[in-house]
């Protein structure tokens, strides 16, 4: 899975959760990415196999996220039944930040700087 992640991203440059879930089989499941401590989730329908791939290929630096807009998700057909965060911020209820994905390690200032530290795999409490 790891490899079609990043063959995918690599080669549409800006991919969304919502791509990645209807384009490779076995990215569906029930774990939610959490920024840790934040009640914020970048996605929640990740499989432990998806996850762990993606952790890879952040970590790597194959892949980064970028803050993406609500439309890009209603384009894709797919959004999380969550309000939208407008910022990385703790909140006392859970929120979904939309995030992109985009090949490489990301520029300073435009990439989503979150470290795999940060990022916490979960459950949904939703």
């Amino acid at each position: 899975m790891k490899e079609q992640i990043k063959a995918l991203v690599t080669a549409r440059d800006h991919v969304s959760f919502a791509e990645l879930a209807r384009e490779i089989d076995g990215f569906k499941g029930n774990i939610g990415w959490e920024l840790r401590g934040q009640n914020v989730y970048l996605w929640t329908g990740l499989s432990e196999k998806a996850f762990d791939a993606l952790v890879d290929l952040i970590e790597s630096e194959d892949i980064h996220f970028v803050p993406a807009s609500l439309l890009a998700y209603l384009i894709d057909g797919i959004t999380q039944k969550l309000p939208l965060a407008k910022d990385i911020k703790p909140y006392k209820k859970p929120h979904w930040f939309p995030v992109i994905l985009r090949p490489g390690k990301g520029i300073k200032g435009k990439a989503l700087q979150v470290k795999v530290d940060d990022l916490a795999r979960c459950s949904p409490r939703l």
